[in-house]
């Protein structure tokens, strides 16, 4: 497709069925469904929502394989990278932390509470993890 081509793919994956699923679950429709970040690698597609969770999307399937949750506020930045040989993926969240997640397990190896705001944003290279925070 062209440019517009990943916008149509994210409302998909988080278009009304997942309001529905919120909603199946007791939830409001469309309630804490923000998406404050996207990050993508070998074939997923990671989305930062607010409602202090990352969703793990499947790009061929268009489905959801997988929920990352830890966090107790808004989610707000993921960066992806390789990390002592893992494929790993970092989440930065208002609730001050940054989590390091397993891509083969989905499980949080580490937690870094660094800052004293929230955490906005994340970048991830084999030998350090940057973060830049409100405080």
């Amino acid at each position: 497709g062209g440019s517009g081509s990943l916008l149509v793919r994210v409302g998909v994956l988080d278009g009304p069925a997942v309001g529905a699923q919120n909603a199946a679950q007791g939830g409001a429709a469309g309630t804490g469904c923000g998406v404050y970040a996207l990050a993508q690698a070998d074939g997923l597609l990671f989305a930062a929502y607010q409602a202090a969770v990352v969703k793990v999307f499947a790009l061929r399937a268009r489905v959801c394989i997988h929920h990352l949750e830890g966090h107790t506020s808004f989610v707000t930045a993921l960066a992806v990278g390789t990390v002592r040989g893992r494929r790993s993926l970092v989440s930065a969240s208002s609730d001050h932390t940054l989590k390091l997640w397993d891509l083969s397990s989905y499980e949080c190896l580490e937690t870094y509470a660094a800052h004293a705001g929230g955490v906005y944003a994340v970048a991830l290279t084999p030998r350090a993890l940057f973060s830049a925070s409100s405080d």
